[in-house]
């Protein structure tokens, strides 16, 4: 064999070496990662059904609220084949009833409530034995990260709640419920499109809570976050604030007329009254979400910009 075929392999064999050498400390890494993780002690039974004891009284309400979840999910496999007349248990009736659609979107939603609560009992445990893993990116796409604060919590709550409302849009369009294709194309736009849009609205409040709770910016007033640099950051923060005014007028448009309406209406009758407030509510939530968000957003921003001139201003000339 020739002097540059030799180099030549010398130098495959040393470049394969040196990512093997590579490859095995990212390796020792990961292991070091999940060895710090308390979980990882955990049998993998313990992992799947929650059989490890609860660290603290919250760890015990997740814990409940999943078996209670899985207790509800039995209860409606079981009423599916249950007779309306008889209201004995029937395998035909049953049978039938796994055959629609609809009873799989129902399970799907007991399935994610299930999976969302196991995800909270195991982070929970891990944050109370002094741990706090980094949420990647499933958790911060699905928002299957458990809520730093109360703001989180209830931008969660609307996202899945909102995502179950679109999720029926859609599949009473695809199924016919709204009889012909062009009502159900309407109805598809005239309900989807605003329920998309919540969607994305609660998710965008929900990841910035996590950004404002891992980084902790101080927020700027709602003024400099609504009308400084209006034009000239129209780039940065104009959908966020376009979407912010056409929220606040829809909310002066039907709100506030609902609103003083759900007032009046308190004499009359307080089941009605409270059934016309929960009506107007996501519209308040919705509009206090997209503002939040922005603040939040301006406020790192801000924060970036400060530590960017303060890290050039320390460095050496």
């Amino acid at each position: 064999m020739c002097r540059a075929h030799q180099d030549s392999l010398a130098q495959a064999a040393q470049t394969c070496l040196q990512e093997c050498l590579a490859n095995v400390e990212k390796l020792n890494a990961r292991l070091a990662a999940i060895r710090l993780d308390p979980n990882s002690s955990l049998k993998l039974y313990d992992k799947l059904f929650l059989t490890f004891r609860p660290a603290d009284w919250r760890g015990w309400v997740l814990h409940l609220l999943a078996y209670v979840s899985i207790v509800g999910c039995g209860w409606y496999l079981f009423h599916l084949g249950v007779a309306q007349d008889t209201g004995e248990f029937s395998r035909q009736i049953f049978l039938s009833a796994l055959q629609r659609s609809f009873t799989f979107l129902v399970l799907a939603f007991f399935l994610a409530v299930v999976l969302l609560f196991r995800a909270w009992a195991l982070e929970e445990r891990r944050r109370c034995l002094g741990y706090r893993k980094v949420a990647g990116a499933l958790e911060r796409a699905l928002l299957m990260r458990f809520p730093e604060s109360w703001r989180m919590l209830l931008g969660q709550i609307m996202f899945f709640l909102s995502g179950m409302v679109l999720l029926t849009i859609l599949h009473s369009t695809l199924t016919g419920v709204f009889g012909t294709r062009s009502n159900g194309l309407f109805a598809l736009a005239f309900f989807g499109i605003p329920t998309l849009i919540a969607v994305l609205v609660f998710r965008t409040w929900a990841v910035a809570e996590l950004a404002y709770q891992e980084h902790g910016p101080q927020l700027v007033p709602w003024r400099k976050t609504l009308f400084v640099g209006f034009f000239k950051k129209i780039r940065q923060y104009g959908p966020r604030r376009l979407m912010f005014f056409l929220t606040l007028f829809w909310c002066c448009l039907f709100g506030l007329p609902t609103s003083i309406y759900s007032v009046a209406m308190v004499t009359e009758s307080w089941s009605i009254a409270l059934l016309i407030f929960a009506i107007n509510l996501p519209n308040l939530v919705g509009l206090y979400a997209v503002l939040r968000s922005l603040r939040i957003k301006c406020s790192l921003a801000t924060q970036c910009q400060a530590e960017k001139s303060v890290a050039a201003s320390a460095a050496p000339a």
